[in-house]
C-alpha cells in the first residue's frame, strides 16, 4: 500500500512548505554570509537605517520577518527530525526511526504520507493499535485526505480480519474521491480474502468483481489491481482468465512482493509447488520482513512437495501462528510420524476453527476434517486434495 520511496518527498514538502518563508530571497542568500558576531562585543554605533544600496550583510538585527518565532523552532526540529528518521530507517533501525517519526506527527499529525509510512512500519510490528491511532489522527488534523481512511481498510482487512470496518473505511475514502481506485480494489481485495478465509457469504465475490471492475476501469495500469482481480477469477473457477490477470500484474510491476506471494500460493492450488517455491523465495527476498502469510504460502507449497520438515521450519518463523498454521503443522506432524504434536496441534485447529463459526453464526460440521474440506476444494488435482486431507486425518481429525 505504500509505494516505495514517493512518500519522502511529499513529507518533505509538507514540512518545508510552512517555513520556506525563513530563508531569505535566492539574491540574498547566493552571497556569502556575514561572519557572525562574537557574542560579548557590545557594539556601540547607532544602527542606521538601511539605504536602496546597502549591503544586507552590515545589518546586524535581524529582520523581524526572518526571526525564528517558537512556533518556527518547532517545524524546524520536526524536520530535523524527519531527516533522522529516514537516515535510521536505511540503516534498519526501525524502533529508533519510529520515534524520529512521531515527534514529526507530534507537531502535525495531518502529514499524512508520513502517517501511512508510520503505520506501515507498526502493522509490520504487529502493534496494530497503534498504527490505528496515528492513522485516526491524521484524519482528524485532515479529514478529507483519503488516504488514512484506505490504510485503515487495510489494516482492519489484512490484519484484524474485520471485513465490515475494512469496507467502510475504503467506502469513506472513494466517499471523498470516487476515482480512487485502489479504494475500490481493496473493497474487492477484502472480499476476496473473507472467501479465502472460508466465509460461506458466495454474493461477496459478486460484489467484488463489480468493484474490482471499476477499479480496473479507473486505473487499468494497477498491478496491484490485477492482482486481486486474478485471485477473485480463481475463486470463480476461472483459472484461464486468473493467469492472464497474474500475467499483466506481473509484468506492470514485476516487484510487487504480495502480488508475487499471491501468485505462488495460487501455483500450489494449480499443482505447481516447484515454482511457486521459486515465485516465494522471490517474494521474500524483495519484502525482507514478510507478513505471516507468506510463511503460510512458503510452507503449503513444501508441504505439497512432501517437504514436511521444511515446511515445519518455515511456519515456526511466523511471528504468530493463526488456526490455518495449526492446521498445516498438525499435517506435516502426521505425514513425519510424530503423532503427538500432531495430535496437538489438530486439536488447536479445531478448537479455534470452530469458535470462528460460532462468531460468524455457522454450525459446526458432523465430521472434524470437514473444517477444512472447502480449503482442500481448491485444489484442481485430486491427488493433491487427497494429500492435503491425508495428512489431517492422519493427525486425528475425523471423517
Amino acid at each position: 500500500m505504500i509505494s516505495g520511496k514517493n512518500w519522502s518527498q511529499a513529507s518533505l514538502r509538507g514540512l518545508l512548505l510552512p517555513i520556506l518563508f525563513l530563508v531569505p530571497h535566492p539574491s540574498v542568500a547566493a552571497r556569502p554570509p556575514a561572519e557572525p558576531a562574537p557574542t560579548k562585543i557590545i557594539v556601540q554605533t547607532p544602527l542606521t537605517k538601511k539605504g536602496p544600496s546597502q549591503d544586507d550583510s552590515l545589518i546586524l538585527a535581524p529582520a523581524k520577518d526572518l526571526a525564528l518565532q517558537p512556533e518556527n523552532a518547532r517545524k524546524a526540529d520536526a524536520l530535523a527530525d524527519f531527516v533522522e528518521g529516514t537516515r535510521l530507517e536505511e540503516n534498519a533501525d526501525m524502533e529508533s526511526a519510529l520515534a524520529a517519526y512521531e515527534k514529526v506527527l507530534n507537531v502535525d499529525p495531518g502529514v499524512s504520507e508520513l502517517a501511512l509510512r508510520v503505520a506501515a512500519l507498526l502493522s509490520r510490528q504487529e502493534d496494530y493499535p497503534r498504527a490505528i491511532d496515528v492513522l485516526k489522527d491524521a484524519i482528524k488534523a485532515k479529514p478529507r485526505e483519503p488516504g488514512p481512511y484506505l490504510q485503515l481498510s487495510f489494516i482492519y482487512a489484512k490484519y484484524l480480519k474485520k471485513t465490515d470496518q475494512a469496507v467502510k473505511y475504503a467506502n469513506q475514502a472513494i466517499a471523498l474521491d470516487p476515482q480512487y481506485a485502489r479504494a475500490h480494489a481493496n473493497i474487492a481485495w477484502t472480499l476476496v480474502c473473507d472467501v479465502f478465509l472460508d466465509s460461506s457469504a458466495a454474493t461477496k465475490l459478486d460484489d467484488g468483481l463489480r468493484e474490482i471492475e471499476t477499479a480496473l476501469d479507473i486505473d487499468e495500469g494497477d498491478a496491484w489491481s490485477h492482482g486481486v482481480f486474478a485471485q477473485l477469477l480463481f475463486l470463480k473457477h476461472q483459472d484461464d482468465e486468473a493467469a492472464i490477470h497474474f500475467g499483466r500484474a506481473l509484468a506492470l510491476n514485476p516487484n510487487d512482493a504480495d502480488v508475487i506471494a499471491v501468485f505462488a500460493n495460487i501455483l500450489v492450488y494449480w499443482g505447481r509447488w516447484r515454482e511457486a517455491l521459486t515465485w516465494i523465495s522471490m517474494a521474500k527476498r524483495l519484502n525482507p520482513f514478510p507478513p505471516n502469510l507468506y510463511h503460510w504460502y512458503h510452507a503449503l507449497a513444501l508441504y505439497s512437495g512432501h517437504e514436511y520438515e521444511q515446511a515445519v521450519k518455515v511456519l515456526k518463523e511466523a511471528r504468530s501462528l493463526d488456526r490455518w498454521s495449526h492446521g498445516l503443522l498438525a499435517a506435516c506432524y502426521a505425514q513425519m510420524g510424530l503423532l503427538d504434536d500432531a495430535r496437538s496441534e489438530s486439536d488447536a485447529f479445531v478448537r479455534e476453527r470452530l469458535r470462528e463459526l460460532n462468531e460468524n453464526g455457522e454450525a459446526a460440521p458432523a465430521n472434524t476434517l470437514d473444517l477444512a474440506r472447502a480449503r482442500a476444494d481448491r485444489y484442481r488435482k485430486s491427488r493433491d486434495r487427497a494429500h492435503f486431507l491425508s495428512g489431517l486425518r492422519k493427525a486425528g481429525l475425523s471423517g
